[in-house]
């Protein structure tokens, strides 16, 4: 299977990812970074009666004359009372405290600190602007509009909206279970004894922290050594009781490198092989239905494929439809001949943020090895460097996708 491009991959996902149906009812307060299954409307104005700004008076600007002090009420309405069960006098103000739902006889509110008040009279210190300090009923939101769309990861701010129509409980998709299998047999597990001309296995934990960091669950980890048997007995059970699969090693044309025979075998491989650096050994089939992902064993490349592919296959599967650019043009800090660029090849650099003469560019990571974990530790996201590109000049506009941005839904 030849080499496909970026752009082509990234529609292969689109069309082989179907989106979840399992949902669940949570708390609202447990819902934070949950997808959610359904939109929410508001079911009465919010707020529902017009309110008081601020504390000071509320007044009945037809009866107010400037210069001439106004009649004073003896009531005060603080939050929570209903003025209904009141009788006020007609061309009267009235105290009011923030937040208070205004007397239907008054359409304006005053300072408190613009008022003097003697003899039972109020006298305004500054010209009265009629409505002014009124909260209108429905200016958060109107009866019926949508509070929140479906297929939306919640945010604090999110659940406040909820919360300000009432909602205790929310419908979201269940959590998306992935697990992670890493194998060859020059890999030591965290905390193993050292031993020599063996690695320590950086991608289950790099994986596992970013699955969680998207509010997927980490159904299970593998850690296997490069025997044909074993993959494929853990590939079929993770299967089994997983949505996604993700292989890290064994992706690329190495002698022991059978993940892809494997997965050719087990069901259909949509693709092997993106012409992308780093990640282009990188893998997608399709299992009885479920994604499996085989990246390659280098930690980059495993990062750069997660961000740019495995995200995607993510916010496929919660229906969620990427509205929010994840990249920002930037000019380069210094011209940078790319002449090891293959023509037919996406490259992503890690870059970081610098200034410039007072406007801000993207600068190059000095030493970009694929080896390095350190370069995605010290940069602050990626440089997407077209194909066809052998020499990037200072100041030309470069497409960049900040870490943060990428981490988003």
């Amino acid at each position: 299977m030849s080499l496909i491009s970026y752009k082509e991959a990234q529609k292969k996902i689109h069309h082989h990812i179907n989106p979840l149906t399992d949902t669940e009812t949570v708390t609202l307060t447990s819902s934070l970074r949950r997808i959610i299954a359904k939109s929410y409307n508001a079911e009465r104005n919010i707020p529902n009666f017009d309110n008081a700004a601020l504390d000071g008076v509320a007044i009945p600007y037809a009866d107010y004359v400037p210069n001439v002090p106004m009649p004073l009420s003896p009531i005060t309405i603080h939050c929570g009372m209903n003025p209904e069960n009141f009788i006020f006098t007609p061309a009267h103000a009235v105290h009011i405290t923030t937040g208070a739902p205004i007397p239907n006889y008054c359409d304006t509110v005053v300072a408190k600190e613009h008022i003097n008040i003697n003899d039972n009279h109020v006298s305004f210190t500054r010209e009265v602007t009629q409505k002014s300090n009124v909260r209108k009923a429905g200016e958060d939101h109107k009866k019926a509009n949508v509070l929140i769309s479906k297929a939306k990861q919640l945010s604090n701010a999110d659940i406040a909206v909820l919360a300000s129509a009432g909602y205790s409980h929310i419908e979201v998709f269940k959590k998306l279970k992935i697990s992670i299998i890493s194998n060859g047999d020059e890999l030591l597990h965290i905390g193993q004894a050292y031993q020599n001309h063996k690695v320590y296995d950086a991608n289950t934990p790099l994986l596992h922290t970013l699955i969680s960091d998207f509010n997927c669950q980490v159904q299970s980890t593998y850690r296997l050594n490069d025997d044909l048997n074993m993959i494929q007995t853990s590939i079929e059970q993770a299967i089994a009781q997983s949505d996604m699969l993700i292989i890290t090693a064994g992706a690329s044309q190495g002698e022991s490198d059978y993940i892809k025979k494997i997965i050719a075998k087990l069901g259909t491989l949509v693709f092997s092989g993106v012409s992308i650096k780093p990640g282009r050994p990188i893998g997608l089939a399709i299992v009885e239905g479920k994604p499996v992902f085989s990246l390659p064993g280098n930690t980059v490349a495993v990062y750069v494929c997660f961000l740019m592919f495995v995200r995607q296959a993510i916010q496929q599967f919660y229906g969620i439809r990427n509205t929010q650019q994840d990249y920002m043009y930037l000019p380069i800090m210094h011209t940078i001949e790319n002449t090891q660029n293959r023509l037919e090849r996406t490259e992503f650099w890690r870059g970081y943020m610098c200034q410039k003469t007072h406007q801000t560019c993207v600068a190059k990571y000095e030493n970009d090895g694929s080896g390095l974990i350190r370069s995605i530790r010290d940069t602050q996201g990626l440089i997407e460097i077209p194909p066809h590109t052998h020499i990037v000049k200072q100041n030309q506009n470069v497409k960049f996708y900040p870490y943060p941005l990428l981490m988003q839904l």
